[in-house]
């Protein structure tokens, strides 16, 4: 019996030696195998980071790219040979082959090829008769971005009076200064990394009025058609000899009687704002008829007309200045006409109008009024009808327009609220809120990443 046992243990230590190396080859090769299947998962993950990296920065110079993507692949492997770094860049605009049927948006697509070579665990022989010490692994991927259309962003921006008092340690104006020049900034950034056409962006500063230098002279405009009435003996001669052509009305004032002075005398007239004349006329260009000595104005400022140009802007916001903190009030109205104005000579199909204020109106009635007329609504309805051509193609415009309240509760701009729409007017807290909430209204426009 024993012998029989001897003789059965040495047909098992006999069939494990000659079944051990088989054994160790499985070990071997499934080790092998294992970790070629988990790299080659690896290297599809890390190929896949980095075409969408490759398409969030847009780059072109193909060194950079190549650089770019090694950065990444490498991030996904302790040791690694990259062998081949493949990169096509296709440029597909709207009309192109390369759309799909009823496709009407320019995008950018990167096609990315990435070859490695990794060591096998085992084989340190090249000459190994189960294989070469080395395996090969090829990653591919595919990003398309869709180039979002270039935007007009015009900014309308509150530079009356109580812009002047101190917020969070800085006056106001001072902040919304560095507000706009980060968003400028930001805008022109995107603009180096995109090819065909640039964002554009403006500054509509408006207190009671707008203003622009016009031959070397400062010059004021509200926006309203004003008429005058001529009644009574004397007044009534003066319209008949058309003495009363360039009268000097202050209509920072509510509507009713002005004061007006004219070839100097001073003389009670009715004056009166004509709303619907104001939003018929809404888009025509300004003649800015007043000179600083007519007004009421305490501050200083111009409008930045569109342009891709920051060193334009900024230098723009160091000469503006407000003295004092009384002397000229809010009328938004006049800052919207103006960026209407100017949104309807810009050529890119996004407009975006964020107006900017701490304050309610001061004249509401005014306000009002203009809207009840239509002010709004035909500014809306004008511009998103509006086509502009494209690389050929027609596009139809969409406007966006929004309103930022800080320093005060917005929602008792009942007239802002009314004109852009409740849902469009957004409360910000401090100057890092009002920054964000510019970029978020301009980030819903921006083109999207698509695999």
């Amino acid at each position: 019996m024993s012998r029989h046992v001897a003789k059965e243990s040495g047909h098992a230590a006999l069939l494990f030696a000659l079944l051990c190396p088989f054994l160790l080859g499985i070990f071997i090769l499934g080790s092998d195998a294992a970790r070629a299947i988990l790299d080659k998962v690896r290297l599809d993950e890390a190929t896949e980071v980095a075409v969408l990296a490759l398409s969030a920065s847009n780059i072109t110079e193909e060194t950079e790219q190549r650089v770019l993507v090694k950065k990444y692949i490498e991030a996904y492997f302790d040791e690694v040979d990259i062998t081949r770094i493949a990169i096509d860049r296709v440029v597909c605009d709207v009309g192109d082959v390369c759309q799909s049927e009823g496709e009407r948006q320019r995008f950018i697509e990167y096609q990315l090829s990435v070859s490695i070579e990794r060591d096998r665990l085992f084989f340190t022989r090249s000459d190994s008769s189960l294989g070469q010490k080395r395996y090969a692994l090829m990653g591919r991927g595919k990003a398309r971005r869709s180039e979002m259309d270039a935007m007009d962003v015009i900014l309308v921006a509150d530079y009356s009076s109580s812009m002047y008092d101190s917020w969070y340690g800085e006056q106001k104006y001072h902040k919304l200064n560095s507000i706009i020049s980060d968003v400028v900034g930001i805008i022109d950034f995107n603009n180096q990394h995109i090819s065909g056409d640039h964002h554009r962006f403006s500054v509509v500063p408006f207190d009671f009025y707008t203003s622009e230098t016009i031959a070397g002279h400062k010059r004021f405009d509200n926006h309203l058609v004003v008429k005058v009435e001529c009644g009574g003996l004397i007044t009534s001669l003066l319209c008949l000899l058309g003495l009363d052509l360039n009268l000097d009305v202050d209509l920072s004032l509510n509507v009713g009687q002005f004061l007006t002075s004219d070839i100097g005398l001073s003389i009670g007239k009715k004056v009166y704002i004509d709303y619907q004349q104001t939003v018929a006329q809404v888009f025509d260009e300004p003649d800015y008829p007043f000179e600083k000595r007519h007004i009421q104005n305490d501050s200083f400022f111009y409008t930045v007309k569109l342009t891709e140009e920051t060193n334009t802007v900024d230098r723009a916001l160091a000469e503006y200045d407000i003295y004092h903190s009384s002397g000229s009030g809010t009328a938004f109205y006049a800052g919207l006409i103006r960026a209407a104005q100017i949104a309807n000579q810009g050529q890119n199909p996004i407009k975006i109008i964020i107006i900017l204020s701490d304050g309610e109106e001061s004249n509401p009635g005014i306000t009002k009024r203009l809207i009840d007329a239509g002010l709004c609504r035909t500014i809306k309805d004008t511009l998103n009808a509006k086509q502009v051509v494209k690389n050929g193609e027609p596009r139809s415009v969409n406007l966006t327009l929004a309103a930022i309240g800080f320093d005060y509760d917005s929602e008792n701009n009942k007239e802002l609220a009314e004109c852009v729409g409740s849902e469009n007017v957004y409360q910000a807290e401090n100057e890092a809120a009002i920054k964000d909430k510019i970029l978020h209204i301009i980030a819903e426009e921006v083109g999207h990443l698509a695999l």
